[in-house]
């Protein structure tokens, strides 16, 4: 059944309206009146039927059949990652197809790529706009966050969280030894560049306590290594 998250839901007695993907729904999927189909707004879920398509507005009616709460699904995860210039796109799309809480891109001394404030902006219209359509394919009970670009300084000293750096050097920690704070703190993971850390971001991580683990001999690109640690995170945690 297809799942949505408008923006805007009006809400009239027993029958809602909006214009939320609606040339997706019907020339695209193709469903028809009487068709069921439902929509997260507010943290609830409302199980609607469609009732019609206002061709003009291009909006569409329904009537609700059901509506429930959406259960607080914070997972506790948090990815923090540098991006890079090719398959970035489809690393977002296969993360939030996760349920971690939120993706923080960040620049890092190794970063190769680097962006204006225009072109900033562009790219994290898109990767939200992924991160919508990744929910609505994954049938998630939400929408995982993007935050705007950040630097290396602000990701170390964000607070309430148990930071982790993901490195490629061999003397690191086994990321088992951290499972009991990983099980029982939200948890920031720290994902670099493919060129790894730079030597003065290491002494960061020593000098403010933050551990650096690495999962295995082989050296992840940078986006398959954010879906593998998510998935890894998030199984250590008991959330998937």
């Amino acid at each position: 059944m297809l799942r949505i998250f408008p923006e805007q839901l009006h809400i009239i007695d027993d029958r809602v309206v909006f214009s939320e993907s609606y040339h997706h729904i019907k020339n695209v999927i193709r469903l028809k009146t009487d068709d069921r189909m439902e929509l997260i707004y507010n943290g609830n879920l409302f199980l609607i039927e469609i009732e019609s398509f206002i061709i003009k507005k291009k909006e569409i009616s329904g009537r609700i059949i059901k509506k429930s709460i959406v259960p607080d699904i914070c997972s506790g995860v948090k990815i923090a990652i540098t991006p890079v210039k090719h398959r970035f796109d489809e690393a977002i799309e296969n993360m939030c197809q996760l349920p971690i809480d939120k993706i923080i891109p960040f620049y890092s001394d190794h970063s190769i790529i680097r962006y204006d404030n225009k072109k900033e902006k562009k790219l994290l219209d898109r990767w939200r706009n992924i991160s919508k359509s990744s929910a609505m394919q994954s049938r998630a009970g939400k929408i995982v966050d993007i935050d705007s670009i950040s630097s290396f300084d602000n990701i170390v000293l964000m607070k309430g969280v148990y930071k982790i750096a993901f490195s490629i050097v061999k003397d690191c920690r086994n990321i088992r030894e951290l499972s009991n704070e990983i099980m029982n703190r939200d948890v920031l993971a720290i994902i670099g560049p493919e060129g790894d850390f730079s030597s003065n971001e290491k002494n960061i991580f020593e000098n403010m306590g933050i551990p650096v683990v690495r999962l295995s001999g082989n050296i992840l690109r940078t986006g398959n290594a954010g879906v593998i640690i998510s998935t890894i995170l998030l199984y250590m945690k008991g959330k998937i």
